[in-house]
């Protein structure tokens, strides 16, 4: 599995740091060795939080362990925050930056790492890295937070306000409801009882139908965790 290093981690020069850990500042995309205790690498050696992941990469998933008095954690590196309501049975949330080439139910979108997603009669693009999340031998129950994050420079034309949480459940994309945008950190929080991929997305088609055809909403429900 992959390893999430905390916000101030120091590293001792001249370690050598392997592909896909996420450090403090993003995922390493490349083995790299540390100049410094602080560890950054040229900028195309690693992907910052919410940056497009390339198609055809398929980083390790992040291991993390939750608990009945312990249910929230972070990947800095990955922009990626989590919050159970309750968990009955300890274990552990896999967090996955999914190959953009292997996300189901979406087409080839606008630039590489870009996925074209339909939704009623609108069309979605994603303009952060898509991340699947699943549960591993815990069992939890209730609400589910979730925060990911969004690359700015890829937003286009498309407002900030714009930004939707789209969430693959039960065979296709939806939006996630009530969500909030923290334009300052360039993430969008949103609350569901299910997990699988998420992204930030905006729209970017929408086709006028006489009858009105409605677009998926919620988050489409279903149990929060699985047992082990």
């Amino acid at each position: 599995p992959g390893l999430a290093l905390p916000v101030g981690t120091k590293f001792s020069p001249n370690l050598e740091l392997p592909a896909f850990v996420a450090a403090p500042y993003g995922l390493i995309l490349e083995p790299v060795t540390c100049s410094d205790e602080n560890c950054i690498p040229d900028a195309s050696a690693y992907l910052a939080p919410g940056e497009l992941l390339p198609p055809g990469v398929d980083p390790a998933p992040i291991i993390n362990y939750i608990t009945g008095t312990n249910s929230t954690f972070a990947n800095p590196g990955l922009g990626f925050e989590m919050e159970f309501d309750t968990v009955t049975k300890n274990g552990k949330v896999s967090v996955d930056l999914q190959d953009p080439a292997t996300v189901p139910g979406t087409s080839a979108g606008s630039t590489a790492g870009q996925r074209s997603m339909s939704l009623g009669t609108d069309t979605y693009q994603n303009v952060g890295s898509i991340i699947d999340v699943t549960v591993d031998s815990a069992t939890t129950s209730g609400s589910i937070t979730v925060t990911l994050p969004y690359d700015e420079a890829t937003l286009g034309g498309a407002s900030e306000d714009d930004l939707v949480l789209l969430h693959y459940t039960g065979g296709q994309w939806v939006t996630i409801s009530n969500v909030t945008i923290d334009k300052a950190n360039n993430k969008v929080t949103g609350t569901v009882t299910s997990l699988s991929p998420f992204t930030v997305g905006t729209k970017t088609v929408t086709t006028t139908t006489t009858s009105g055809g409605g677009v998926g909403g919620g988050d489409g429900g279903g149990g929060g965790g699985g047992g082990g």
